[in-house]
């Protein structure tokens, strides 16, 4: 009796270490993407607008402890505007690094969704990442009337200081002139 009760506790603890077990692999395997940054450079309409989105790969658990590059992903910029839309796919360059460029044809501001999901599992939640944002898309600064701007302002400062060395010259020579009539 006392070895049956021992072989059907030792089976109960058997069985329960395995199924925690299992229980604590599949957590552990349960590893999520997201997307780390998303840069770009000056949003002037009608140029093309790089972009680089950072993306990643983390434990649920830990994410600090178990960040690392994704590489094997698909990231794709969708952008709207009003009735327009465009939209890119972003390639990779390594190190979790997807890049890619657009040209937006009107200034305003447009809405812009990144999607990252893993390309090589079934998208579910844990496989996939969204972010969203504005841009305010601007039209060319125009740098020519500051050319004009400062042109006229070494003007002025020349003007004034041929005047101030012509008056300077007037005024020693009279004093010259002083000196030599007193003698």
């Amino acid at each position: 009796m006392k070895l049956r009760i021992l072989l059907v506790v030792l089976a109960i603890l058997f069985v329960s270490i395995a199924t925690s077990t299992l229980i604590y692999a599949k957590s552990n395997a349960a590893s999520q993407i997201g997307i780390i940054s998303l840069k770009h450079n000056a949003l002037t309409v009608n140029h093309s607008i790089k972009v680089t989105v950072n993306v990643g790969q983390f434990d649920q658990k830990q994410p600090e402890r178990t960040m690392k590059n994704m590489d094997q992903a698909v990231v794709m910029l969708n952008l709207t505007k009003d009735d327009k839309q465009k939209r890119v796919t972003l390639k990779s360059n390594g190190a979790g690094n997807y890049t890619g460029s657009i040209t937006l044809d009107s200034t305003g501001t447009w809405d812009v969704s990144v999607i990252a999901f893993d390309k090589a599992q079934p998208v579910s939640e844990n496989d996939m990442d969204t972010l969203e944002t504005t841009w305010d898309v601007n039209r060319p600064k125009d740098h020519s009337s500051m050319g004009w701007l400062i042109g006229f302002i070494v003007l002025i400062l020349v003007i004034i200081f041929y005047l101030l060395l012509r008056k300077g010259r007037k005024k020693k020579a009279a004093l010259e002139g002083k000196l030599t009539t007193e003698e």
